[in-house]
Order: C-alpha cells, then sequence, then structure tokens
C-alpha cells in the first residue's frame, strides 16, 4: 500500500466487470482485500491485456482496438470511470 501498510487479501481471481458502455472487461489475477475502499485497476496491466489509456483536461478515454469503452474523470487524485 502507500502509507506502507499492509492489507489482508481474501482472494485472487477474476473478475468479469461490465462498464456502463456495455463493455465487458475481464481482469485476471485480482486481489479482493475487502478493507481498501476504493477498487483500483493499474494502467500498466490494462496496457499489458490490450487496452489503451488518454489522459488530458481532467478526464480519461479508455479505449480498446482503437475504439473508446468509457470515459473517467479525475476526482480526489484519482481517475474514476463512468
Amino acid at each position: 500500500m502507500g502509507n506502507c501498510l499492509k492489507a489482508e487479501v481474501i482472494v485472487v481471481g477474476t473478475y468479469h466487470l461490465i462498464l456502463e458502455t456495455g463493455h465487458q472487461m475481464d481482469l485476471m489475477d485480482i486481489f479482493y482485500a475487502p478493507f481498501i475502499s476504493r477498487n483500483l485497476i493499474s494502467v500498466s496491466r490494462l496496457d499489458y491485456i490490450g487496452y489503451s489509456v488518454l489522459f488530458g483536461c481532467k478526464k480519461l478515454s479508455l479505449m480498446s482496438n482503437s475504439m473508446i469503452v468509457d470515459h473517467g474523470i479525475l476526482c480526489d487524485g484519482l481517475y474514476k470511470l463512468t
């Protein structure tokens, strides 16, 4: 964790995230840590599995195969997907 504390991981597995746009992201090897209050997705892992992310003007565009699959905004120092 960023503050050098540890959080217990209960399960490691695959999660099928359905975005509001209807696009399904298959996130592999995710950690379920119930004491963490926010869900975080690593941009480097998104790149590894074939997604692109564009940042600018406090917004982001998430793309797959050159098509935008979701948008997000900067809020409290983190980008939040719709």
